[in-house]
C-alpha cells in the first residue's frame, strides 16, 4: 500500500507502485474484522459455516470491486501523508487496485506460512498438547531445582515421599483389613530395619525392602495398589496378617510409585504456587477495597464535621441578629418613651404659660402653683422642652 516515501508527487502512478505499511495492514484488517458479512462475501462464505451457525449464506452481488473501494475509502482517505489523501480522491481507480492486489499477495503469504507450520508441526508434534497445558500459565517455571552447591535435594526427595501415606497393596488375595486401634504401634515400629510384623500394607511378613529384597517380595505378592489416600504425615494403618504369613516392609519403593509420587508432587507444587498466586491476588484486591472503603467513610466523616460547624455557624449568626434586633427594638422603646415624657412636659408648660397671660382669676391663677409644685423649676424646663420639641420637628 502507499506510503509518503514512495509516493512524492500526487500522480496516478502512486498507488500501483505503493507497498504495505503496518498502519495500513492495520487499517485494512480492523475493516475485515469490523465488517463480517462484507468480508464474508468478499471471499466466497462457507456453506458448512453458514449452517453450522444457521444463518443464511452470504454472496456477493456483481463485482467485488465495490468492496475494495470500501476498503481504499477507510485506508487511504485517513492516511497520515496529505499527497496520498489528494491523490486518492483524485484517483481511487488506481487505489482501489491496489488493494486488490494486496489482498491476493497477503493470501498466497498466509498459504505458504501454513506450510511452513506444518513443517514445523511434524518435526514437533507434541506442540499442540503442550501449547494446551503452557500458554496460558502465568507462573510456568521449567527449573525445579537451583544449581546452588550443598543441597541435598535427594535427601529432601526421600523425606517428601516418606512422609506420605503409602497405598494400601493386598498380597495373595488379603483384603488387607485395616486395624485403626493399633496405629501407634506402627509409627513406633517404622523407622526399625528388621522389622518383621504385619506392615502397614496388608502384605505379611516380608523382608525390608531397604535390604535388597524389593523384587523378591514384589515376585511373591500377587495383589493390587489402591488408589492414594488422603495426604497425612505420619499416620500408618495397619492390616491383618494373610494367610501367606509373608510379610510386606513399611516403606514401598518400586519405579512406579516413585514416577507416581513425583509427578503428584510436581502438579500439586505447580497448582499450589497457581492457588497461592490467586490467594495473595485476591487478599491484594480485598485489602486495596477495604483501603478505598476507609478513605471513602473518612472523607465523608469529614464532610459531615464541616457540614457541622457551618451549622453552627450560621446559627451563632441569627442568634447575633436577633439580639441585635432586640437591642435596637429596646433602644427605639426607650428612645419612644423619652419623646412622650418631654412631650407632656412642654404641653404642661405651654398650658401654664397660656393661663397666666389671660390674667383670668380662681382657676387660672392656682394654675402656674400646680406647674410650680409638680416641677420646680418651671422656665428653664420649659425652655429646654422648647428646644427639644424645635429639634424634634426640625
Amino acid at each position: 500500500m502507499p506510503t509518503s516515501k514512495h509516493i512524492r508527487k500526487p500522480t496516478s502512478k502512486a498507488a500501483a507502485n505503493s507497498v504495505s505499511t503496518d498502519s495500513s495492514n492495520e487499517l485494512l484488517l480492523d475493516w475485515l474484522e469490523e465488517n463480517p458479512e462484507e468480508c464474508q462475501k468478499l471471499f466466497s462464505d462457507s456453506s458448512k459455516d453458514a449452517k453450522d451457525k444457521g444463518r443464511r449464506k452470504h454472496v456477493a452481488k456483481g463485482s467485488k470491486s465495490k468492496f475494495h473501494r470500501m476498503i481504499a475509502a477507510a485506508v487511504f482517505s485517513v492516511n497520515s501523508d496529505t499527497d496520498i489523501r489528494v491523490d486518492f480522491q483524485v484517483n481511487p481507480t488506481n487505489y482501489t487496485k491496489s488493494v486488490d492486489n494486496y489482498i491476493i499477495r497477503l493470501q498466497k503469504e498466509y498459504h505458504e506460512f501454513n506450510i511452513k507450520l506444518e513443517k514445523l508441526s511434524a518435526d514437533f508434534p507434541y506442540w499442540k498438547h503442550l501449547h494446551g497445558f503452557w500458554h496460558t500459565l502465568p507462573n510456568f517455571n521449567p527449573h525445579t531445582a537451583l544449581s546452588e552447591p550443598g543441597q541435598d535435594l535427594a535427601g529432601k526427595a526421600r523425606a517428601l515421599i516418606q512422609n506420605r501415606r503409602v497405598p494400601h497393596v493386598t498380597c495373595n488375595g488379603d483384603n488387607g483389613d485395616d486395624d485403626n486401634d493399633d496405629n501407634n504401634d506402627n509409627n513406633d515400629n517404622l523407622d526399625s530395619p528388621n522389622n518383621t510384623s504385619s506392615g502397614p500394607l496388608g502384605l505379611g511378613n516380608c523382608t525390608d525392602a531397604r535390604n535388597g529384597d524389593e523384587l523378591q517380595m514384589l515376585d511373591s505378592c500377587e495383589g493390587s495398589v489402591a488408589p492414594w489416600p488422603s495426604q497425612s504425615r505420619n499416620v500408618l494403618q495397619k492390616s491383618s496378617t494373610p494367610k501367606s504369613g509373608y510379610s510386606m516392609p513399611r516403606k514401598l519403593s518400586t519405579p512406579f510409585s516413585h514416577t507416581t509420587a513425583s509427578s503428584t508432587q510436581k502438579n500439586k507444587g505447580k497448582h499450589s504456587h497457581q492457588d497461592t498466586f490467586v490467594d495473595e491476588t485476591k487478599a491484594e484486591a480485598t485489602a486495596l477495597a477495604n483501603l478505598a472503603s476507609d478513605k471513602h467513610v473518612h472523607r465523608m466523616a469529614e464532610l459531615d464535621i464541616k457540614k457541622q460547624q457551618m451549622a453552627l455557624d450560621a446559627q451563632g449568626k441569627q442568634l447575633e441578629a436577633e439580639e441585635c434586633l432586640v437591642a435596637a427594638r429596646h433602644q427605639h422603646e426607650r428612645e419612644k418613651e423619652q419623646h412622650d415624657m418631654e412631650m407632656l412636659c412642654l404641653r404642661l408648660q405651654l398650658q401654664g404659660g397660656g393661663s397666666g397671660s389671660t390674667g383670668v382669676t380662681g382657676q387660672a391663677a392656682t394654675a402656674p402653683q400646680f406647674g410650680a409644685e409638680v416641677f420646680p423649676n418651671t422656665t428653664a424646663f420649659g425652655n429646654l422642652g422648647m428646644g427639644l420639641n424645635s429639634n424634634y420637628h426640625m
